[in-house]
């Protein structure tokens, strides 16, 4: 099984966030406003360690539909 940590994608923004943002169709949020608060010690990151896995297409969703099944899934709790 590979190791590491990924980009989840998922991000609580304060409404402040509009300060770095524009309308010019250049504005990017990655290579733009994303940049400039990591600059100025604007962002925090969470490390999940537990279990973590893609649901990006039907194979991911069938591993994942058999955890469940075999009642294996580590994110059900009850």
């Amino acid at each position: 099984m590979a190791t590491g940590y990924i980009n989840g994608g998922f991000f609580v923004l304060n409404k402040k966030i509009m300060n770095y943002l524009t309308t010019d169709q250049e504005c990017d949020l990655e290579f733009g406003a994303l940049q400039q608060l990591s600059q100025e010690g604007h962002l925090q990151a969470f490390i999940h360690d537990g279990f973590w896995q893609c649901m990006d297409n039907i194979r991911e969703k069938d591993y994942l539909d058999g955890l469940v099944r075999k009642n294996k899934a580590p994110w059900v709790n009850w």
